[in-house]
């Protein structure tokens, strides 16, 4: 296939692609075009087509292309440019490794051995990346709580082959953090420890970094693999994927809050001292918003809406539901009857943002809250209520609340309650396929299928608290136990 720039220019998708060429002069980042027969060996004043692909705004996230010729054999994959090719894809599909910058790399070491053989050493060096070396080709697919910027807590990938066994356990100490998982399998939790921990898809440790209080806030994962992660220290952290600090910003409060990533790359977090924070992937300050009197964070995590970027999030205190501007203004706030203690909102496809309240001792009641701040309906549940809600394809509305998991339809009644034999706080995660997958103060973690009845349970040592379920790209469920172990269901 053969492309112009005008081609490029004409494109029309609203997903970004990843591409690698073995075409010639594709990747001329010097704008200098072949010899005769095929150019003047002139420099021209427009860009070479991959750096028109990755600027274009309906083009590719990355391209991998020559600078200079690709050198092929024909009917065949090994010639020269083509091995490289082939290595860079067994790196991903073969060796695991899904950050295209070091993909790349692995594929010159890979060829390194023939470097002195006809024109392996040209191909080694013309062969050049465009766009971010720490972007993962593979996606993350837990990459914050409730897996995406609307908290619906959907996953796009099928659990119904998990039976609800044990693969492993991995010790860590009083955790309430949800799992975040990248796009290579990494799992990363936060501790009572004071540590951020990052654990291989076996169960053993990669690496864990340290902070300066306990980290229950749950992992985000940047599109570049940067982690982000907020401790009782008062610090929201910004960790490499190798494990060593990007950028710590120091909030005068501490974080129990979850950051939230918006598609434009931007991060916000909440503070027990009643402030939001915007920050650009860099750590520089977007804005503050101050929810002042009586206004905290505790445990909630922003959404975001992409249509318009408000941001949406829970004050305990002082009882309301925030909408805030792209901007840092105040939108509208909406009272709600008693305190949010931990529920984090969730969007729907219409734009409604549901958020549940109630403490131990109070009535709990589900929201569901209009775009313009106006009460759409609420759903008495008569008990606790600090889960979180989720929304499933279907715009079903799960929340748990006392002993129940609750099934809501989108007008508000009830489709369904599932009873467990104790409290759940936990909040749910939904597989591709529909079941829902929630923890309970009974030490039990339950998948439960779209129609209320039990698929499996499987048992801890001890509660699930505040730590909710993630959901890896092969249908494994993690979660955290009281019992000082995060679990691999699958």
């Amino acid at each position: 296939m053969k492309m112009v720039n005008s081609d490029v220019d004409a494109l029309t998708n609203d997903k970004y692609l990843f591409g690698w060429t073995q075409g010639c002069y594709a990747a001329s980042f010097d704008n200098r075009v072949p010899p005769p027969p095929y150019g003047n060996c002139d420099y021209v004043p427009y860009d070479c087509i991959l750096e028109n692909f990755v600027v274009d705004d309906h083009g590719a996230y990355a391209f991998i292309g020559n600078s200079r010729f690709g050198w092929g054999v024909g009917g065949s994959t090994c010639g020269p440019s083509q091995r490289f090719d082939r290595e860079f894809w067994d790196a991903v599909f073969g060796e695991g490794i899904t950050r295209i910058g070091i993909a790349n790399a692995d594929s010159k070491h890979d060829n390194v051995g023939l470097i002195d053989v006809g024109v392996y050493r040209f191909c080694y060096y013309e062969i050049n990346l465009f766009g971010d070396p720490e972007i993962s080709i593979t996606p993350a697919p837990w990459p914050m709580f409730h897996q995406n910027p609307k908290h619906t807590g959907l996953s796009p990938y099928d659990t119904s082959a998990n039976p609800g066994q044990l693969k492993w356990k991995y010790h860590i100490v009083n955790s309430r953090s949800s799992p975040a998982i990248d796009g290579d399998g990494t799992i990363y939790v936060g501790g009572g420890d004071y540590y951020v921990h990052a654990i291989n898809p076996n169960g053993t440790l990669k690496w864990k970094f340290g902070t300066g209080g306990w980290v229950w806030s749950s992992p985000a994962i940047g599109k570049d693999g940067t982690i982000y992660v907020g401790s009782y220290d008062d610090y929201i952290y910004a960790i490499y994927p190798n494990g060593t600090l990007r950028w710590k910003f120091n909030t005068q409060c501490f974080l129990e809050s979850s950051p939230t990533i918006g598609l434009d790359g931007i991060v916000y977090i909440g503070t027990y001292n009643g402030y939001v924070y915007a920050f650009y992937p860099n750590g520089t300050l977007k804005w503050e918003f101050d929810m002042g009197h009586m206004g905290n964070v505790y445990g909630s995590s922003p959404a975001i809406i992409a249509d318009d970027g408000t941001v949406y999030i829970s004050s305990c205190s002082n009882k309301c539901l925030y909408a805030i501007n792209p901007n840092g203004t105040l939108k509208w706030k909406y009272p709600t009857r008693e305190y949010i203690y931990h529920s984090s909102p969730a969007i729907g496809s219409d734009g409604t943002v549901y958020i549940g309240s109630g403490e131990w001792d109070f009535d709990g009641y589900l929201y569901a809250i209009n775009p313009d701040g106006t009460l759409k309906w609420e759903y008495h549940t008569g008990s606790y209520l600090g889960s979180s809600p989720a929304i499933g394809s279907d715009e079903t509305i799960y929340v748990g609340s006392g002993n129940y998991l609750y099934a809501i339809y989108p007008n508000g009644t009830l489709r369904w309650r599932f009873e467990t034999n104790s409290v759940v706080s936990s909040s749910p995660a939904i597989g591709k396929d529909g079941i829902i997958y929630i923890g309970s103060y009974d030490n039990y973690v339950y998948a439960v299928y779209p129609d209320g009845t039990l698929k499996w349970k499987f048992e801890t040592q001890d509660m699930i608290y505040y730590s909710s379920p993630a959901i890896g790209s092969d249908g494994t469920i993690y979660v955290c136990s009281y019992d000082d172990n995060l679990y691999a269901i699958g």
